[in-house]
C-alpha cells in the first residue's frame, strides 16, 4: 500500500477519536462534553469545507461549491451557538455532515479526490453519524 494512502487513511479515521471520547464524557455525565462534541463537529466540518474551498478555487472553479463551503462551515459554527438547545445542535452537525458529504458526490468531481477518498469519507461519515445520533440518547431531559 501506498505510504501516504495508509497516511491519510489513519489520519482521516483518527479524527473520529474525540466522538468517541465525548461520548465516554457523556456516559460519565461530565460537565462540558456537549460543547466539546458541539465545537469538534464544527471544526472538523468547517475543515472539510476548506478543503471544498480549496478544490473549487484550484481545480474544480464550481462557484456552487464556493457558496455551499462557507454556508456549511457557518452552519456548523451557528450549532455551537444553539447548545441550549441540545437536540438541534446535533441535527445541525448531523445534517451539515450530510450535506458535505453530498458536495463531495453531486458537485465536486470524483477526479479532483485522491484514489478512494469517496469511500474512506463514506465510512468516517456514516460513523460519526451514528455517533451523534448516539448522543442524542444521552441528552438530559
Amino acid at each position: 500500500m501506498d505510504p501516504i494512502r495508509l497516511l491519510i487513511q489513519c489520519l482521516t479515521y483518527s479524527g473520529i477519536i474525540p466522538f468517541f471520547l465525548c461520548f465516554i464524557l457523556a456516559i460519565q455525565n461530565s460537565p462540558g462534553w456537549l460543547f466539546i462534541l458541539l465545537a469538534y463537529g464544527a471544526v472538523i466540518q468547517s475543515f472539510i469545507a476548506g478543503m471544498h474551498w480549496g478544490i473549487s478555487i484550484e481545480v474544480e472553479r464550481s462557484v456552487t461549491a464556493l457558496v455551499i463551503s462557507i454556508i456549511l462551515a457557518i452552519w456548523a459554527w451557528f450549532s455551537v451557538l444553539l447548545i441550549c438547545y441540545p437536540l438541534v445542535a446535533i441535527i445541525m452537525q448531523i445534517s451539515g455532515l450530510l450535506a458535505l458529504f453530498m458536495v463531495d458526490y453531486c458537485i465536486i468531481s470524483g477526479d479532483n479526490y485522491p484514489y478512494q477518498f469517496h469511500r474512506l469519507r463514506q465510512h468516517v461519515t456514516l460513523i460519526v453519524i451514528i455517533v451523534l445520533i448516539a448522543h442524542i440518547f444521552l441528552l438530559p431531559n
